[in-house]
């Protein structure tokens, strides 16, 4: 494994000034690696997720200890715009899209922060070229794409729904590691199309314990 990526140092996190939800949780990203973050209903995965995304004001929330670094640099004071422009994502959970946009459209909204739009063409093609059902529809309303049944879209369904937050820079991350940005992805809609992680920490009553290698999920001990 490369460099460490991204770091969670002993956070934690207060919604509404009093509601303690997360408590002394650190983690790590390596460079090229994959983590997959596992623990029951309520046990703070959501809300690591948005602490590291900056999402946790919309939901009166704050990290009230500890930080979050990327790339060495820390993170969770800065607004969520600001960290998809240094390509941190996150792809909610659900099976959603932008139906009023149209397949093409989802993939473009991943790549409003270039400034490239050559590069961004040439990037379009080769999701296209990952998923071709998608280059066929690529002019449909992506309302109507999500009847995969009725459609004959199969795994580019699901690819669909998880590009359709992370669009063109989502789908190069998971079907090109060499060249891939890294992020967080929460949700069926990335993991149905990702490798497998290369460690799972577990979270467990708003703590985490330390990474496992997720070939032997059995060495993971409290």
């Amino acid at each position: 494994m490369g460099p460490t990526l991204l770091t969670v140092n002993s956070i934690e996190v207060i919604y509404n000034h009093v509601i303690l939800v997360l408590k002394g949780v650190s983690l790590t990203v390596p460079e090229g690696g994959i983590v997959a973050l596992l623990g029951g209903n309520g046990a703070g995965k959501t809300t690591l997720l948005r602490a590291v995304s900056n999402l946790l004001k919309g939901e009166r929330g704050e990290v009230t200890k500890g930080y979050i670094e990327y790339r060495g640099e820390r993170i969770d004071r800065l607004t969520p715009a600001d960290l998809v422009k240094r390509g941190v994502v996150q792809v909610m959970e659900g099976r959603h899209c932008f139906q009023h946009l149209t397949v093409e459209e989802n993939l473009l909204t991943g790549a409003y922060t270039r400034g490239s739009a050559a590069a961004t063409r040439t990037d379009l093609e080769k999701v296209y070229a990952y998923f071709p059902r998608l280059k066929e529809r690529r002019d449909a309303q992506s309302g109507r794409a999500q009847e995969p049944r009725r459609n004959g879209l199969g795994r580019e369904h699901d690819a669909l729904h998880g590009l359709g937050r992370g669009g063109i820079e989502h789908a190069l991350d998971h079907q090109n590691q060499a060249q891939r940005r890294q992020e967080i992805a929460h949700g069926r809609p990335a993991t149905s199309i990702s490798p497998p992680p290369d460690r799972a920490p577990w979270a467990r009553s708003g703590s985490a314990g330390t990474g496992c290698p997720a070939t032997a999920p059995g060495s993971c001990r409290q």
